[in-house]
């Protein structure tokens, strides 16, 4: 029998129920998913194509992963503790991360059960990102899969903006931070939103960034800072750090002046309408005195120590009007 199937293609020759009468009859199933049979890989998906068997306990810890990932496409194993528990003790993790993306409703509803519960399956992060990989899971179940990590993620273009957002929200990867310009260039609405909440919430790490923020972002973090409290150091060391990159987009007045007034700082637009200004004493002003010094707007003899505790800051480049004689 097992030389007829793995020579021709019996299946074709017979309806479902003749197929699964005859093969239950003949323990073929069970042997298969125990290892036991003879039946080639290709000939037993062939046969479980056709007769969709009903799941079974896995026990043979020594099959070949081809035949385990065969027997995992078809629904055979029943997935429970002690399927997971035999996987982890006796087989690579290989076996373990492709039978939760094939049976992932099940998988999930082993890891959300109660944690007094024997059988609850503790969760395993390298599975758990494996998972969040696999195009064939749906969102629904990678959004579930995220309450299960106590540790940061890193984000990742192959995933849906929704599961990134996810992470960004609640499993932030601060080394990600230079990520977030790079993905604002091609987000949609919803996504940049979220993006730019990140970069408030992460606002230290943003400020520290070596590469280049989107005009348009960088205006919007800098509104979304305004409007809170206590952030106008956060919003005069940002600019800065931009005008500092030799790469910075920018290069005139004309954007400076969008993100002072994106950022509410109405003393230094005055500075790009051509007046001098005079600021606190402060480690924030300062940063930002030496940024338009390096970026040519402001001379250094201009960007001084003034009265009171003060920073003068006065304009470069401009013209003074002719004094009529």
């Amino acid at each position: 029998m097992v030389h007829y199937i793995n020579h021709h293609s019996i299946i074709n020759n017979l309806n479902d129920d003749e197929a699964t009468s005859l093969f239950i009859k003949e323990g073929f199933i069970t042997k298969a998913i125990s290892g036991a049979s003879g039946i080639a890989d290709e000939a037993l998906n062939d046969l479980l194509s056709a007769m969709h068997p009903s799941p079974q306990s896995f026990s043979d810890a020594s099959m070949s992963f081809a035949r385990f990932h065969i027997l995992c496409n078809h629904k055979c194993f029943t997935v429970d503790v002690n399927l997971i528990g035999l996987l982890r003790n006796s087989c690579t993790e290989e076996y373990e991360t492709y039978l939760a993306t094939s049976n992932t409703e099940e998988y999930i509803s082993l890891l959300a059960t109660d944690e007094t519960s024997e059988n609850r399956v503790t969760f395993k992060k390298s599975i758990g990102l494996a998972m969040l990989e696999e195009q064939g899971i749906s969102l629904d179940s990678k959004l579930a899969l995220l309450d299960f990590f106590d540790t940061p993620i890193k984000l990742d273009g192959n995933y849906p903006d929704s599961v990134n957002m996810a992470i960004m929200e609640a499993h932030f990867d601060e080394s990600d931070i230079g990520l977030l310009p790079l993905f604002y260039s091609t987000a949609e609405a919803k996504f940049r939103k979220g993006l730019i909440d990140a970069s408030v919430n992460h606002i230290d790490a943003l400020k520290k960034i070596n590469n280049i923020i989107d005009n348009k972002m960088l205006v919007e973090v800098l509104r979304k800072l305004a409007s809170s409290d206590n952030t106008r150091s956060d919003r005069l060391e940002l600019i800065a750090s931009q005008l500092l990159l030799d790469n910075s987009p920018l290069t005139n007045r004309k954007t400076i002046k969008k993100c002072f007034d994106a950022g509410d700082l109405a003393d230094y637009s005055k500075l790009t309408d051509g007046k001098q200004i005079g600021a606190p004493l402060s480690a924030a002003n300062a940063a930002m005195a030496n940024a338009l010094i390096h970026r040519g707007m402001s001379s250094e003899k201009g960007a001084r120590s003034g009265a009171s505790e003060s920073i003068i800051v006065s304009p470069k480049g401009y013209k003074r009007a002719s004094r009529k004689k």
